[in-house]
Order: C-alpha cells, then structure tokens, then sequence
C-alpha cells in the first residue's frame, strides 16, 4: 500500500511539473495521503513486534493432568482471543452421573454439604468424620464382566422436573491406571454405560410385611392377647410391590393381619390361623 501511494505521489508531481503551474500544493503532491500510509506501517511493525513478543511468551497447557476429548484447531490455522482450542478432560478422577429417585435418597447416607466435594476422611459441620458410601460399577468390558470401585462424593442437589430424579455423583481415583492400581486394574474408558450398586445405610429393627398387610393411611391391623385387631398407624420407609418396609410403629413379637380381611375394624375378634410351624398368621419378620 505505501509502495503503490510513492508511486502515485511521484506520478502527480511529474505531470503538475509538465503543467507547469506553479508549486503543486501539498495535497496535489499526495502528501497527506503518504503521511497515514506511513503511520499506518510504523503501526503495523509495532503490531507485528507486539504479537513476536506475545507468541514468545505464550504456553498452552492445560490447568491439570488430562486427555484431550475434541479439537477445534489444526497446525497453522490463526486463531484469536479467547478463541476454544478444544475440549480436555480429567484423567487423575472420572465422575459417573446417577440418577436416583428422591424416595430411595433415604437409603443413603450422603455428605451433608450436597454440593460441595467431601473428601472420605474429612469432617463435616458437626465435626463426625465423614464417610462416603462405596459405589461398585460393573460393565461388559475386554470380553468379561469388569468391575470399578469408588464412592459417591455429592449430589447435585437438584430434582430434574421431567423424571423427578436426583443426581448422584460417582468418583473413581486414576480411571485410566496410570499408576498401579491394585483395586481397579482395568481402565475405565470414557463413554461406557455401567450399572451402579450404591452402599445403602444401616437401618435397625425394621420390619418387612406383605404389602396387603396395610391398609389406608398406613395402618396396620395388631392382634392383642384377645385376638382383637387394632389399628395403628406406622412409617414406612419404602413400598415394593409385594412387601412393605416399615421403620418405625411396631414392636418385637406382635401378630400383624395379613391377610384374610380387607376392611379390618379396631376391636373386631378373630381366630389366628397358623401358616406353618414356624410362622404364626400375621407374625413380623424382624429383619
């Protein structure tokens, strides 16, 4: 661009001098036009200088150890600020998203902090050590059944609105074996569908009854010492569809109502019939 104005400007002096009018002004002589054109280089070379001096001290790394998922850049294509080079992820740890319902969230003794990463070993608010429930995930892998062991670290703490489900998080230490590692000695590939068996809680003195053993409102028919039913009320932790899990509302050695009657009144006199010589009509198997 300033080669083709030197040009032009020279031309514009040679035929204002074949004219022969006088002294060509400055801008019959193009010399504004020179001037930025000038400018416009010196700006540019400083530029130029700027990006050698950027690209001297430019590093790309990633922020942690981890294995390329996707690129959006090849050799010698530009690239500007802010530009994405590609997609990394993690290869010290892979988190394993669960869905669970919100009722079987009882069964699991989470971190208190639902959002935050509890690491096993740490405290929590109260100051009790904290312990993450185990998580074994197994897959069709190499031919076999494989096996990867790790914990559930936090939840999401959200309730998706289309399934009602919550999400888990599962955490495997060093998936891709890096080291020795005596307890997953297969790697784990990413992308691998698994199935989750979770570390339930411990619960004490529950009892499990057939599910016609209750009624409406969560009650259940207790024979006395006179073989007459009464209602009461329990809390259940969780319904199957042939046996219930009651936590709370019943006592050891009482006779429960499971069959026989579907509308039972409090008071009404009944006749036990034995089952078999081990389990009386209506006993609680105390678990």
């Amino acid at each position: 661009m300033l080669a083709r104005e030197e040009a032009e400007a020279a031309q514009a002096r040679d035929e204002w001098e074949h004219l022969g009018q006088g002294d060509p002004s400055p801008l019959n002589q193009r010399i504004p036009q020179l001037a930025e054109m000038r400018a416009k280089l010196a700006a540019a070379k400083k530029a130029l200088e700027h990006a050698r001096r950027l690209r001297q001290r430019t590093q790309i790394r990633a922020p942690f150890d981890g294995r390329v998922r996707s690129k959006n850049v090849g050799i010698g294509q530009v690239v500007t600020q802010n530009s994405v080079l590609g997609v990394i992820y993690n290869s010290d740890r892979a988190e394993i998203h669960l869905p669970l319902s919100v009722r079987d969230l009882a069964f699991i003794d989470l971190p208190d902090s639902a959002n935050t990463v509890a690491m096993a070993g740490t405290r929590d608010r109260g100051g009790k050590q904290t312990t993450l429930p185990h998580v074994l995930l197994t897959a069709d892998y190499l031919g076999k059944p494989q096996i990867w062991r790790g914990r559930i670290v936090r939840s999401e703490g959200l309730v998706d609105r289309d399934t009602g489900m919550v999400t888990l998080v599962a955490q495997i230490i060093d998936p891709f074996n890096r080291q020795p590692n005596p307890v997953n000695p297969v790697a784990l590939p990413l992308g691998l569908f698994v199935e989750a068996m979770v570390e339930g809680r411990h619960f004490d003195r529950l009892t499990i009854l057939p599910a016609s053993a209750v009624f409406m409102d969560d009650r259940v028919a207790v024979l006395d010492r006179d073989n007459r039913l009464r209602l009461r009320t329990v809390q259940i932790l969780k319904r199957e569809r042939n046996q219930v899990v009651i936590q709370s509302g019943l006592n050891d050695g009482e006779r429960i109502l499971v069959s026989g009657l579907l509308q039972p009144v409090d008071g009404m006199q009944v006749t036990p019939e034995l089952l078999n010589r081990d389990r009386k009509a209506g006993g609680a198997n105390k678990p």
